[in-house]
């Protein structure tokens, strides 16, 4: 797509309300200093009270606080998990890296409790942890404020990072400690990758209103895909997917929503 092209795209998601990617900074704390509501208590209260109605049935899922009245027809992390081979027990145990109040859960139970014994578990701030606990877990879904924590409990097969890995402030050693654990498999999804190019861009990402009831603005990693794949030499890349709407918005580059299936290698 030309620049013109690109330019005229990026103007009419913007005027359309749309979540947009800016900018390239140096450092972590100078996005930072570029964002506001990263830290929006009324966050948490927006994605508590659309889990909530959820949990009550009103609704099938919720997504950053947004709440689906039926689920997604295309479910791509859903489609991935229900490939896995079972162990001989039949059980399937995931470690959420960042799963909210139990967003991904809530969106892939009906669909894989059926076929295995399903066991969710969900790392997260301390402040979704605590709520989770209070009012969301079940013998299905449990909540911990560490991975060390949950492996020190549960028998995980897979971990799951789902629209998580961009908003760490250093995602590329996350990947490492979480690669020591040696889970079998290792999903990364809906994380805005581009697929040219060899560095990672460190941008803002914009959020209108309509998604959380005020814009907020995130810093927000872009990732070199070429970066992302380096720390799974030990794994096969055994899918990769556009997930969400596939391609995102970011200026002057292209980059997707972008998902991978890694299955640690035999020995």
């Amino acid at each position: 797509m030309s620049g013109i092209l690109r330019r005229l795209e990026y103007l009419y998601h913007e005027l359309r309300g749309h979540v947009q990617y800016r900018g390239e900074y140096a450092s972590w704390n100078d996005a930072l200093a570029s964002s506001e509501g990263y830290d929006d208590p009324r966050i948490l209260e927006r994605v508590a009270k659309a889990s909530r109605t959820v949990i009550n049935g009103d609704a099938a899922f919720e997504r950053d606080g947004v709440v689906f009245k039926e689920h997604l027809k295309t479910n791509k992390l859903l489609d991935a998990l229900k490939t896995i081979t079972p162990t001989t027990t039949g059980k399937l145990e995931v470690l959420d890296f960042g799963g909210s109040l139990g967003s991904s859960y809530f969106q892939c139970k009906p669909f894989l409790q059926s076929q295995f014994d399903l066991q969710w578990n969900i790392i997260e701030q301390s402040a979704f942890v605590k709520l989770g606990k209070a009012e969301f877990a079940n013998q299905q879904l449990r909540f911990f404020d560490t991975v060390e924590t949950c492996l020190a409990q549960r028998e995980v097969d897979v971990f799951v990072l789902s629209g998580v890995l961009s908003y760490l402030p250093t995602p590329h050693k996350m990947i490492k400690d979480l690669l020591r654990h040696r889970p079998k498999i290792f999903i990364i999804d809906r994380t805005p990758v581009q697929h040219n190019g060899s560095q990672d861009r460190l941008t803002v990402q914009h959020v209108p209103a309509n998604i959380y009831g005020k814009s907020v603005r995130y810093p927000a990693w872009v990732f070199s895909k070429t970066g992302l794949l380096k720390h799974f030499d030990n794994y096969e890349l055994r899918s990769e997917f556009d997930a969400l709407s596939g391609r995102i918005l970011l200026t002057a580059d292209e980059a997707k929503d972008t998902g991978f299936v890694f299955v640690q290698r035999s020995h």
